[in-house]
């Protein structure tokens, strides 16, 4: 049974990844003149569909965001303390 949910996570995941950077990629590839934004905004959407796949397949079988918002929190936490420390005071 939990291998089974396990499988269904996953091609839950690889669905709507494919579906979020297919509607991406083919708005892409049907614009004739593209400027260096319209790449940039393409290619950063292009990186974060798999993520916001991730977060959907979470809330879709957990129900919740919990694991994920502690992880945000302590990589914020981590990276505010090496920014506030001088770097002529880290080991």
């Amino acid at each position: 049974m939990h291998k089974r949910k396990l499988n269904l996570e996953l091609i839950t995941f690889l669905v709507l990844t494919f579906g979020f950077s297919s509607i991406i990629w083919f708005k892409w590839i049907s614009t004739k003149e593209i400027s260096q934004l319209q790449g940039l905004i393409y290619v950063i959407a292009i990186m974060w569909s798999p993520g916001l796949a991730a977060l959907i397949t979470r809330f879709i079988y957990h129900r919740n965001l919990n694991g994920i918002i502690c992880l945000l929190f302590s990589i914020i936490i981590i990276k505010a303390r090496r920014l506030s420390t001088p770097w002529f005071a880290s080991h």
